[in-house]
């Protein structure tokens, strides 16, 4: 039973992740969460899953909120679990989806996903070879994907960029087209859990990961967004709508504990599912909400460094996310890469302002308008330089409307 009182958690939710299970299949060399074998894990009961969904709906007091059951790896929760948590969950004003490696996925389970509305982020490192060296089981992973195609998905793909993706990023881009992929994520390697023992050739230069964007906004022109990275798209959308953004840190770029929330399979509460340390636990769900505690976690959690007073002169900070919050309260040197990363794209695209210019014409729809006209006509002013309207990456291209799950 869930205390009334732990309804202040909940709030503000837009996207509530459930880390059903701390179990997974395989072992991942970055993998941040550092998943045990299934014997090891706590897992989250289909009641205690629904309980904990139907207590958030009547707690945030809006229409619309999303649930991504997570891991570890979710589908080692079994048929039968999903069989009973999903059900009843098709008639609430929800939108549920899941993310996998795929390896296990079959054709019971991509049918089951289809009857009831799921939708799927599937983990694939590019090409076989540099998959393997990352995750393995390419194979299964690539059959996993088409299954769920056959029945009608279109699922996002997730992509941890090393220094092996990116130097055959061409590769990787011809493939994902070839699997009908539409849009996927580069997310960045984060400087902790297995990853912070990584071989540092593994992890790429600020320089790397620059032609590798290049590259891939030249791909995304070519083949008019029929394949996209979601991330380079909103980039070029903040280019030509910095003002609109009021752009300032973590302002915009961490919903952490806010938006965000993730919940664990013993009630345990965090601002993300990258940070499950007890450091940075809010409280427990069945035990009611701690004001003090989970604001003094929030303040230590959203914390900005000296580090980032740079950040109020720095011309680059209109294409920023300000770094991971997460990732920052465990390696700095993972803010520091996306710095230099950041202010070298940011060059990058003055030098290409056709690209540029191109890719935002291509993902912008003039029907589409930003929700608030607090800054529109400051984003009016701004797109002028490419004689369009303001509009969103999210609204003109269809957003996955999910965090990007680091898997």
């Amino acid at each position: 039973m869930i205390p009334d009182g732990s309804k202040r958690f909940f709030e503000d939710v837009d996207i509530l992740h459930l880390n059903a299970l701390n179990a997974c299949n395989l072992r991942c060399s970055y993998c941040a969460v550092q998943a045990t074998d299934l014997g090891g894990s706590a897992k989250m009961a289909p009641t205690e899953c629904l309980e904990i969904i139907e207590f958030c709906l009547r707690s945030v007091g809006r229409d619309h909120l999303t649930i991504e059951i997570m891991g570890g790896e979710p589908l080692l929760l079994g048929k039968a679990w999903f069989e009973e948590v999903l059900p009843p969950l098709q008639d609430r004003p929800l939108r549920v989806a899941f993310t996998t490696n795929a390896t296990l996925l079959d054709d019971e389970w991509a049918d089951m996903f289809r009857r009831y509305k799921v939708n799927a982020n599937v983990s694939l490192d590019g090409p076989a070879e540099s998959h393997n060296g990352q995750r393995g089981l390419y194979d299964r992973v690539v059959s996993g994907l088409k299954i769920l195609q056959r029945h009608g998905a279109n699922p996002h793909v997730i992509t941890i960029a090393t220094a092996a993706v990116l130097d055959r990023i061409e590769d990787l881009l011809k493939l994902y087209s070839s699997l009908g992929i539409q849009t996927f994520y580069l997310n960045d390697v984060r400087d902790h859990g297995r990853a912070a023992v990584l071989e540092r050739q593994l992890i790429p230069t600020p320089e790397a990961m620059v032609r590798a964007s290049l590259k891939i906004m030249e791909y995304m022109r070519e083949c008019r967004l029929a394949l996209r990275e979601m991330e380079l798209l909103e980039r070029v959308f903040r280019f030509f709508h910095a003002s609109y953004y009021d752009n300032f840190c973590n302002r915009i770029s961490c919903p952490g504990g806010g938006k965000f929330l993730s919940v664990n399979a013993r009630g345990d509460v965090f601002p993300c599912p990258n940070v499950t340390c007890s450091e940075y636990c809010l409280g427990n769900i069945y035990e009611g909400y701690d004001r003090v505690r989970s604001e003094r976690v929030l303040r230590e959690f959203h914390a900005m460094p000296s580090f980032y007073l740079a950040c109020l002169t720095c011309k680059a900070s209109e294409i920023c996310f300000f770094g991971c919050a997460g990732s920052r309260t465990q390696a700095m040197v993972h803010a520091q890469r996306d710095c230099e990363y950041t202010q070298l794209l940011w060059e990058r695209f003055q030098e290409n302002q056709g690209l540029v210019h191109d890719l935002y014409q291509l993902g912008m729809s003039s029907e589409r308008r930003p929700n608030s006209s607090r800054r529109c006509s400051e984003a009016s002013d701004s797109a002028s330089r490419a004689n369009v309207q303001p509009g969103t990456v999210e609204s003109a291209m269809g957003s996955p409307g999910l965090a990007q799950a680091h898997l």
